[in-house]
């Protein structure tokens, strides 16, 4: 930013110097930077009406010696302020320009930057990919690219990450407070920062889709805060376990485990406590339901899909039951037992039938002599 705001300013100095341009003119030319210099340009306006002094060389260039050694002696100062001493210095159209002057633009130009860099600035801190299974990618915010990600790696404010399917990942940042990326998820880092004197800690994210669950550091400063940006609803907690679900159309399903999370969605904001579920549908304000098992991810919806196929799987056990039944019945065929058949063998009076013939029946017979005795 200073960068580009430094090569706008000797652009519009040059054409106001040379009469190409006026004020307004440089100004539509950047419009993005028109705050930052209308004041510098209207500053170095004035400065060009001033008769020019008469000054001695030797100390022009003394008092120029002096004010570089002052600025080299500040600590914490942007690198901004001595790149317009060097181009003030090495541009032949700015030399008309007094070095007061130029310290006056410089005091204009740098002031904000002074006092951000004090205290109370705030300094950027990276996260870090603590883990990644599976196919996990990073879209850093510097690139248009995907870029597969491994743990380790450092994410910084700006970034995207994504999780593809059967995947996870485990960010870390700087306070201890992690959030974990279930498959087919997409999240931005998009603030995390710190003051310089270690107060006032700042994590935002942004969910996309998916599931996320995070455990937050308890944060004691009043000005510190933990929040997940959703396209339908904003969830901060000061310490706390929470699960967050994002569908595709964006509705939001804000299930705490521990401590307190407040959901705030079409500027109305609920309070969440542990065992509760927010749901926000877009378009609407969030909605406090009763969640079924707080400790899970998504407690609302594995439950059916386990109890479905139970019963299915029960009555197919009973009909198999009943066709070995029948197959069994077989088993009394062996009434076939013609083993008893063999009662047959009372045949064998047959060759009882040859000894009748055998039978004496002519000993009967002599009985009749008994008749000659009368």
């Amino acid at each position: 930013m200073p960068r580009d705001l430094n090569k706008a300013l000797d652009d519009c100095l040059t054409s106001l110097v040379t009469g190409q341009e006026t004020i307004e003119e440089c100004l539509s030319r950047y419009p993005e930077h028109a705050a930052e210099l209308r004041p510098l340009l209207e500053t170095a306006l004035q400065v060009s009406q001033i008769p020019k002094p008469v000054t001695d060389s030797a100390a022009f260039f003394a008092g120029k010696q002096k004010m570089l050694k002052a600025l080299a002696e500040k600590t914490r100062r942007p690198a901004g302020i001595l790149g317009l001493f060097h181009r003030w210095e090495k541009q032949p159209a700015l030399r008309w320009i007094p070095a007061a002057a130029v310290a006056a633009l410089i005091l204009i130009f740098a002031g904000p930057l002074i006092i951000q860099s004090g205290p109370g600035a705030r300094v950027s801190q990276e996260a870090i990919l603590e883990q990644a299974d599976g196919p996990v990618q990073i879209l850093p915010t510097d690139s248009d690219t995907w870029q597969p990600a491994s743990a380790g790696e450092p994410v910084k404010a700006g970034d995207r990450i994504a999780t593809g399917p059967l995947a996870n990942a485990t960010l870390a940042f700087f306070d201890g407070s992690t959030t974990v990326l279930e498959a087919e998820t997409k999240i931005t880092l998009v603030r995390s920062n710190i003051k310089r004197d270690g107060s006032s800690k700042v994590v935002v994210l942004h969910q996309e889709v998916g599931q996320t669950y995070s455990r937050v550091q308890p944060l004691l400063d009043p000005d510190a805060h933990f929040e997940i940006e959703t396209p339908t609803a904003v969830a901060s907690v000061r310490g706390t376990e929470f699960a967050l679900e994002v569908e595709a159309d964006g509705t939001t399903l804000v299930k705490v485990v521990k401590g307190l999370v407040d959901v705030t969605a079409e500027r109305t904001t609920i309070s969440v406590p542990a065992g509760q579920t927010a749901e926000v549908q877009p378009g609407a304000p969030p909605a406090s339901i009763l969640s079924k098992d707080p400790t899970l991810p998504n407690p609302t919806r594995t439950p059916p899909p386990v109890e479905e196929p139970e019963p299915t799987e029960t009555p197919k056990a009973t009909e198999t039951s009943e066709p070995p039944e029948p197959t069994q019945t077989p088993k009394p065929e062996p009434t076939q037992m013609p083993k008893p058949e063999p009662t047959q063998e009372p045949e064998s009076p047959k060759p009882t039938k040859k000894p009748h013939p055998t039978h004496p029946p002519h000993p009967t017979e002599k009985p009749k002599p008994t008749k000659k005795p009368k």
